[in-house]
């Protein structure tokens, strides 16, 4: 891991998401991307902060014109800049970069522009609801990015990632570079892993063909410092959720979204969605190759 994307719009969860960040960057020897987006007024969609400094003039004439969105301008930077010297005092390299009109598909876009490696955000945005801003972004971006994307919960503690849970079915055609990356992720942060397999009435099968399964894993991708563990539970979700509950040493939990379509896949969209809103912990998603 080289580069990480953080956007944020400076509410208390995003804030949680960028410190949490920047600890990740000094453990992984990362270098860490600020964001922030703003809204502009109709008439002043011709505004762009790269123009050639002869033109500079007219353009803070311009600006004058719009009080509101100087003042929201300057807030922003300043905002952005005490985020950049928090990194640089934990020794991580750190830019900043405000963007305009941004949805959640252009924040891919840039992501890998900057051939970022991790997209870090908050699952609340401004406004205290799920379902605003970072938060409502961070939820469609989970379901369109090629990049993993670590969501971090209002509740979350900052603190630097020594217990990672990967919780999956453990299928080899679902597999794929997912336990690659895990792994890699792992050994970047000096983590301790463990692989949770989730056993519930719906997908049943025997504990020792779960352990089975487990143990071929552990060998076939050399995880022989790795932990495993077979959970019981009405839903995949409850089961996660519960046995994190009782296992306090995991500080971060991944998993992989599936790559089906149709009902499947929004059913795979929902254990995501669920988990987003029951846990406290940092949850690592990566996406099917």
């Amino acid at each position: 891991m080289k580069n990480i994307l953080v956007p944020t719009d400076f509410s208390s969860c995003a804030t949680l998401a960028a410190h949490q960040a920047i600890l990740i960057a000094q453990q992984t020897k990362s270098s860490i991307n600020f964001i922030h987006s703003i809204n502009t007024p109709v008439e002043w969609i011709r505004y762009n902060p790269s123009v050639p400094k002869k033109r500079a003039a007219s353009l803070n004439a311009e600006l004058d014109q719009f009080p509101e969105f100087k003042k929201q301008m300057a807030s922003a930077k300043l905002s952005l800049e005490i985020l950049k010297k928090e990194a640089e005092k934990k020794k991580v390299s750190a830019t900043t970069d405000i963007a305009f009109n941004q949805v959640y598909s252009d924040i891919i876009e840039y992501a890998k522009a900057k051939k970022a490696d991790l997209i870090v955000m908050g699952t609340v945005g401004k406004g205290g609801l799920k379902g605003t801003l970072i938060g409502s972004n961070t939820s469609k971006i989970i379901r369109i990015s090629t990049l993993p994307v670590l969501a971090i919960s209002q509740k979350h503690q900052v603190a630097p990632i020594s217990g990672i849970t990967y919780a999956s079915d453990f299928e080899e055609e679902n597999l794929n570079k997912n336990i690659i990356e895990i792994k890699n992720f792992a050994l970047s942060t000096k983590a301790n892993l463990k692989l949770l397999y989730i056993n519930t009435p719906t997908f049943f099968e025997s504990t020792k063909y779960s352990i089975q399964k487990l143990n071929n894993i552990m060998l076939k991708y050399k995880l022989a410092k790795c932990d495993y563990a077979v959970y019981n539970d009405f839903t995949v979700e409850e089961g996660i959720s519960n046995y994190i509950q009782s296992h306090p040493t995991t500080n971060l939990v991944a998993i992989s979204t599936h790559n089906r379509k149709g009902i499947a896949r929004l059913f795979y969209d929902n254990i995501t969605e669920l988990l987003l809103g029951k846990l406290d912990k940092p949850l690592l998603i990566f996406p099917r190759k």
